[in-house]
This record gives structure tokens, C-alpha cells and sequence, in this order.
């Protein structure tokens, strides 16, 4: 089961995979993290959806818009 503690273990590999995980310096507290965090792809997400004129709470509908029809 995925759950928030056990989340970095999925996440990490997932974005190496993929090619954009890169390793950067939190400036406010020193510590290194992964980018690009799922909350702002999130975000990139929700403006795709708003840019093509897409209510996000219809997820369905949502996915289909931007990955294309199966």
C-alpha cells in the first residue's frame, strides 16, 4: 500500500526514470530534495486543464483532454 511515509520509495525512482528528477538545495533549510514535487505538478496539471477551458473536478473528462482518447 502507498502511503505518505512510504510515498519517496515510489516517487524518486519514478522521476528518474521518466528523466526530469534532479537534486536540489532547499535554501531555507539546507536540506537536499527531489525536484520536481508532485505538488507542483499538481499545479501544472490544474493550469493545463484551466487553459484548455476544463473543469479540474471532472477527473474523467480531465484525463481524457490532456492524455487523448484510448
Amino acid at each position: 500500500m502507498l502511503t505518505r511515509h512510504n510515498f519517496r520509495r515510489t516517487w524518486v525512482p519514478a522521476i528518474q526514470d521518466a528523466g526530469p528528477a534532479r537534486k536540489v538545495t532547499n535554501p531555507a533549510t539546507g536540506r537536499d530534495e527531489w525536484w520536481p514535487r508532485v505538488h507542483a505538478l499538481r499545479h501544472v496539471f490544474a493550469t493545463w486543464l484551466k487553459e484548455l477551458g476544463i473543469d479540474e473536478e471532472d477527473p474523467r473528462r480531465s484525463w481524457v483532454m490532456i492524455a487523448g482518447p484510448r
